[in-house]
């Protein structure tokens, strides 16, 4: 008797240790990003000084360098400093756990609600997701939004057979720990809103949705007053500007739209994952003509209401980490295209296949990015190695200064020694030779900064990725 293909490439994929093997793979490549210590980078070490530099009070805002981070998650953040040091190991230890719990649980989720080959897509896609794994080996917020997105959902999966009072009542006492971990907290919550807004409706459970409403209102005005309104500022917002739709062209935005979306697929899955808008639609197509409806109102209304904040230009809807709480809906959207393709009987199967071919494609190549970045790592200026490299060399009463916030952090055991945004060269009358940190770009950028202290000329030089080091006397 002659096997069915189909039947027994389900069969493969059903077993045991696929998944298992994904998900170990996945956990290893968290670990070694995290292991091999990266240095830090510009936006990360804005984070790192308000960390080590305020208190918990002062965590709520405004922060130094325009970072900006939900309260709970840099006090946690605080905590594990207090608690094991300020290393940057102990400064990332959060993301990385915060990256491995949530794909744990993206595992667990997947296989509820998906097919086992839909379930294999999905998990590859949070297994070897090139910006999750950035995200892992950062001292930033963003690994706990994939979390928090996943564990959502995995929460919303397990009690849908509830009565829709008590999962309401669920969510209400979720939504004010969520907005204050999260800054897109507000989204899920209002995701949540809406996939149980008909139920609640249907069966006229109105003290249910007012209560769940009211909390989700309450709390995001609480967020907003306490964090959102203080840690907002100019250059914050200037920096997002353009991803915003323009308005005094109002035909674009049909293409803003458009535009946005692939690179928040994209930024799910990269290089190629722009790719997949299309199985993630069918995937949304999929769940709702099987009867999981609610499931598509809470994986597409997040979206959704990130979208509208997007078109009144008040949170960027792009291919940005502000996107990453997305993923999980992304990823289990992508595995509901599969199994509907797999569910698709075409008259002419080639079809099919074609359709799961170019399925594959961004999907695998999502796999091979990961490996290649385990040999070629993210680029990043040399910002650790340049300056161990002055507390190597410079004498004890030797200065030091940098344009960049992450000396603040490397060199933040010198004291008054170290002068941060090059001011030390502001004034050459009282100092004989000084160390000059300067990280840019190009050599070009570098150089210039460096010409635009014309009273100073440079003794040594020494070279790093994207930094340049100098030891200077006044002319």
């Amino acid at each position: 008797m002659r096997t069915n293909p189909r039947a027994r490439t389900s069969s493969l994929l059903a077993t045991p240790w696929l998944g298992s093997s994904i998900l170990a793979f996945g956990l290893a490549l968290r670990l070694y990003h995290y292991a091999r210590n990266p240095a830090l980078w510009h936006d990360e070490a804005a984070n790192v000084i308000n960390i080590l530099g305020k208190s918990f009070a002062g965590l709520l805002g405004p922060l130094r360098g325009w970072a900006t981070g939900p309260p709970l998650f840099l006090w946690l953040q605080k905590c594990v400093t207090l608690g094991l040091g300020d290393s940057t190991y102990a400064l990332r230890l959060l993301s990385v756990l915060a990256s491995c719990a949530g794909l744990l649980l993206f595992v667990w989720l997947a296989r509820r609600l998906l097919a086992p080959a839909g379930a294999c897509a999905a998990l590859l896609l949070a297994a070897c997701s090139d910006r999750l794994l950035w995200h892992a080996a950062e001292a930033r917020h963003y690994s706990s939004d994939f979390l928090i997105a996943t564990a959502l959902l995995l929460a919303f999966s397990l009690a849908s057979r509830w009565a829709v009072a008590r999962r309401a009542f669920l969510f209400a006492l979720l939504a004010p720990l969520v907005i204050f971990s999260a800054y897109p907290g507000v989204f899920l919550c209002g995701g949540l809103c809406l996939a149980l807004a008909p139920e609640l409706w249907r069966k006229r459970r109105w003290w249910a949705a007012l209560g769940l409403g009211a909390t989700v209102a309450l709390a995001f005005v609480a967020f907003y007053f306490i964090t959102i309104r203080v840690q907002r500022a100019p250059e914050v917002d200037a920096a997002w500007v353009q991803t915003f739709p323009d308005w005094q062209r109002p035909w674009t935005v049909p293409f803003w739209i458009l535009r946005s979306s692939v690179g928040v697929v994209d930024y799910s899955s990269r290089p190629i994952g722009g790719l997949l808008l299309l199985p993630v639609v069918l995937g949304g197509v999929f769940f709702w003509r099987t009867a999981k409806r609610e499931l598509v109102l809470f994986l597409v209304g997040p979206l959704f209401l990130a979208l509208c904040a997007g078109l009144v230009k008040a949170y960027p809807y792009t291919g940005a980490r502000t996107m990453v709480f997305a993923m999980p809906a992304v990823f289990l959207l992508v595995g509901g295209g599969v199994d509907a393709l797999l569910r698709w009987r075409p008259g002419r199967p080639w079809i099919r296949t074609s359709a799961l071919v170019l399925i594959a494609i961004p999907i695998l190549a999502t796999c091979g990015f990961a490996l290649f970045r385990v040999a070629v790592p993210w680029p990043r200026a040399a910002t650790a190695e340049a300056s161990a490299y002055v507390l190597a060399n410079r004498q004890a009463d030797e200065p030091v200064t940098a344009n960049h916030w992450e000396y603040e952090y490397y060199f933040r055991h010198l004291g008054a020694a170290f002068a941060p945004e090059l001011s030390r060269l502001a004034s050459p009358e009282n100092t004989s030779r000084v160390w000059v940190v300067v990280t840019g770009h190009d050599g070009t950028t570098r150089a210039a900064v460096i010409a635009s202290f014309p009273k100073w000329r440079t003794l040594k030089r020494h070279e790093f990725a994207r930094t340049s080091v100098l030891l200077m006397v006044p002319r």
